[in-house]
């Protein structure tokens, strides 16, 4: 294409249609001939502000597994474009040069949202957008990009929550029950974050945990497409609570039987009781162990203490373990062992010592009786006399 003749090219309110490569001929003519020619190449490259120009979507609703296809047309110079989800921010397409592309799915629930094409350079003052929405039958389907762990750790008194999150159209409802309450549901939560026309969250809070508390939950999401259960499940963990109402059962002078409730172990296998001592002042220490076993039917244990010295006063308490640590104490008891009488069995019991007492005490009684009745006698047979 030619334009002028000269040494000077001008353009005036150039457009982007000007850009391209232009050439300067540069010829030598002697007496009528062609004695030499040169040639200068320019590159003209037109800037111009970034945008897009057309976004089509072939349905703005759609069921699960059906094609969706999308087009967008962006233009400028430079331009820098992308095609994405809103709402998720997944992106779909990207580049850095004027296109005109098409893309198609199959659609799923997480494809639903506003699709937004967006076309950007220096010469914008706002980026260039256009937007579509797309809604996506689907039945409740688990949010993969956002898991939640489903198995959540407690000691008594804690507070949690358990979260799920899922894609659903229409709107699905939550219904939470705990798995081992047969027809017991729990009161269902509002979904504490809708993100959009098919994201939910959905949350079961658990306060100040109960022994009642442990075991598996189940949310069952329910629309008019299909139903999702998701079972998630709370599991103790921590020391055993401590053992309680410690008291004396039976006292000698050297033995001492106790008798305690044991704490929740948080259905351990296993629980182990440390007994401990004091006596004249001196720290306490332990001075026997013994195993309950949470399977077993026992609520309460008790223990014989035996090499105890007769006539000292003594303090006892209780703490239990586990892999997960100790126990608090129990309450402490205190007592004096009987004092050591060698011409008394050591397997009389106190009731049986009482009673001994009683019959030596009437017995001596009687003696004094008639002893004072023969003496009073005899002073009578002498005046007699």
């Amino acid at each position: 294409m030619f334009f002028t003749n000269g040494n000077i090219l001008n353009f005036f309110n150039t457009n982007r249609l000007d850009a391209g490569t232009y050439g300067c001929i540069a010829e030598t003519v002697n007496e009528g001939f062609l004695m030499n020619t040169t040639m200068a190449i320019i590159k003209l490259n037109i800037q111009y502000p970034a945008k897009v120009t057309q976004l089509w979507i072939s349905s703005r609703e759609i069921e699960q597994h059906g094609t969706l296809t999308i087009s967008c047309t962006v233009e400028g110079n430079p331009v820098d474009f992308t095609l994405l989800i809103v709402e998720t921010q997944r992106q779909l397409v990207s580049g850095n040069a004027e296109v005109s592309f098409t893309i198609s799915m199959n659609a799923t629930c997480i494809d639903e949202g506003t699709y937004a094409c967006t076309a950007r350079n220096f010469l914008n003052k706002e980026n260039s957008t256009l937007t579509q929405h797309v809604y996506v039958w689907c039945p409740p389907q688990i949010d993969d990009w956002h898991p939640y762990p489903n198995m959540k750790y407690a000691k008594l008194g804690d507070n949690l929550t358990f979260d799920l999150t899922v894609w659903a159209d229409p709107q699905p409802e939550f219904t939470w029950f705990k798995a081992e309450w047969w027809n017991h549901w729990l009161p269902t939560p509002i979904p504490s974050d809708r993100q959009n026309n098919s994201k939910l969250t959905t949350s079961l809070k658990i306060q100040n945990v109960r022994p009642s508390d442990f075991g598996n939950y189940t949310v069952m999401v329910k629309n008019s497409l299909g139903t999702l259960n998701s079972t998630f499940s709370l599991q103790s963990q921590g020391p055993p609570q401590p053992p309680f109402d410690l008291r004396i059962v039976n006292l000698a002078s050297t033995t001492v039987t106790l008798d305690w409730f044991i704490g929740y172990n948080y259905f351990e296998d296993s629980q182990i009781f440390a007994i401990q001592y004091s006596y004249q002042g001196l720290p306490f220490q332990s001075i026997a162990y013994t195993v309950y076993y949470s399977n077993q039917s026992l609520y309460h244990v008790n223990y014989t203490v035996s090499y105890l010295s007769p006539s000292t006063q003594y303090f006892f308490r209780v703490y239990s373990y586990n892999r997960y640590g100790n126990s608090d104490y129990s309450n402490t008891v205190q007592f004096v062992t009987y004092g050591a009488k060698p011409w008394l069995s050591p397997s009389l019991d106190t009731k049986m010592i009482a009673a001994i007492s009683v019959a030596g005490g009437l017995t001596i009684a009687v003696f004094v009786v008639l002893s004072i009745w023969w003496i009073r006698r005899r002073r009578s047979y002498k005046s007699f006399k």
